[in-house]
């Protein structure tokens, strides 16, 4: 996330953004990162950030009373440029299956002062649903879900304008191995302005793979999205096991690619080493400050992934950086290679 400020010698103009929540009384609620905002039902919605430079987590805060429980539907999603997209679980009575849902935010951070906004509804009340069966229109309404696949965030302009979105695969068609790759693109295409108006709408998109190339067999019978990333034009959804599927999002008419990953080895279906450790603890996919792609492997001589290593046991990191020649063409290059003696010297040059 960038953060602009007009005092740069107090603010980081760079900050990496927790992935958690924190609570904070309402009382605390004042200072230059503060904003607000109204969910769905028209509960106040106040947060704030506490900024910290690298290489420490700056912190999004919901001021709110003790009543109030934060829980892991409560997270940041996605950060972009200036701005963090958030979902909060709110209480809505008027709803058809329960009393709960979920309303997404997105906080911009200027040296004017931060702006909160919330997105328009992706959900139906049930007013809303009688009404469309009563006119017929229920059967023409185009039904989503959101949070099943990752949500990212990307800026599209410089006068507020983005995407959100959430590429949905159908896990019924991981099994059709010849068939192209296909999924369900969920995006709202919009800017503050839109926003303000109330005229900004979800839209459900149809994708598929650029002139039939990436197949379901790439993705081995499985896919799990661990994060989120905006590459140039591009939402990109990267599965750590596997790879990365990228969306031009804002395309009239948008398709998906598929990069693998350079791993030794793409489990088969359900990933066993899953059952051992999340892969976010020794990969990560990322995007420099000049819009270069890297990714980074770690991997233990010993073949184990968090369990205690052995005396005397190392590791190697590499890190690889993806060669994009152009719309269709992009290849992974070997970088760095980081041993434990290399570390080591590394941290006594820098010491």
């Amino acid at each position: 996330m960038e953060v602009r400020s007009p005092d740069p010698s107090t603010v980081p103009s760079w900050v990496v953004v927790d992935k958690a929540i924190y609570r904070k009384d309402l009382a605390s609620f004042r200072g230059a990162t503060s904003a607000r905002a109204r969910a769905s039902n028209g509960e106040n919605i106040r947060v704030s950030f506490i900024l910290t430079a690298l290489p420490g987590t700056s912190r999004l805060c919901l001021h709110c009373s003790e009543r109030r429980k934060l829980i892991s539907f409560d997270t940041v999603e996605a950060a972009h440029g200036e701005a963090v997209l958030f979902r909060l679980k709110i209480d809505y009575k008027r709803l058809l299956w329960d009393d709960t849902a979920i309303d997404y935010f997105i906080y911009w951070a200027a040296p004017s002062g931060p702006k909160l906004t919330r997105l328009p509804r992706w959900y139906m009340t049930e007013p809303e649903i009688l009404a469309a069966e009563k006119d017929g229109s229920w059967n023409r309404t185009q039904r989503i879900i959101m949070g099943i696949m990752g949500t990212g965030l990307l800026l599209t302009g410089c006068q507020g304008e983005f995407v959100v979105a959430e590429l949905q695969i159908s896990s019924a068609k991981l099994e059709h191995w010849d068939a192209p790759l296909e999924a369900k693109l969920i995006r709202l295409c919009s800017d503050r302005e839109a926003l303000a108006s109330g005229t900004a709408k979800w839209e459900v998109k149809d994708t598929t793979a650029r002139g039939g190339k990436a197949k379901f067999r790439d993705l081995r019978g499985w896919w799990m999205t661990h994060v989120v990333l905006p590459y140039g034009n591009y939402l990109c959804w990267v599965d750590y096991f596997r790879g990365i599927i990228l969306c031009d999002v804002n395309h009239d008419s948008p398709d998906i690619q598929y990069l693998p990953l350079p791993l030794k080895h793409v489990p088969l279906g359900y990933p066993d080493p899953f059952l051992i450790a999340l892969p976010t603890a020794y990969r990560a996919v990322g995007i420099t400050k000049g819009g270069t792609m890297k990714f980074v492997n770690i991997v233990r001589d010993d073949g184990m992934l968090l369990v205690s290593s052995h005396p005397g046991s190392g590791f190697t990191i590499t890190i690889y950086t993806l060669v994009h020649h152009g719309y269709d063409e992009m290849r992974w290059e070997d970088g760095v290679t980081i041993t434990p003696t290399q570390h080591h010297l590394l941290r006594v040059g820098s010491g």
